[in-house]
């Protein structure tokens, strides 16, 4: 892997771990995961999982 691709996968998690935290704090929940996901063509989205008080999940994803 070349230092850019380090670089996309950092971006990425820290564009979806602000996202997930932003939503667990909107509906008094807490983050469960956030994951960098490959994409075609070397670019990087990421999902992460949220749970509400009464631990439903919510999903999410940013490209």
């Amino acid at each position: 892997m070349t230092d850019g691709v380090f670089r996309t996968v950092g971006v990425a998690h820290q564009v979806g771990e602000k996202a997930a935290r932003a939503l667990a704090e909107a509906i008094d929940g807490f983050v469960v995961a956030v994951e960098p996901i490959a994409e075609r063509g070397g670019s990087f989205s990421c999902e992460f999982v949220v749970a509400d008080p009464s631990e439903n999940l919510v999903r999410g994803r940013i490209a």
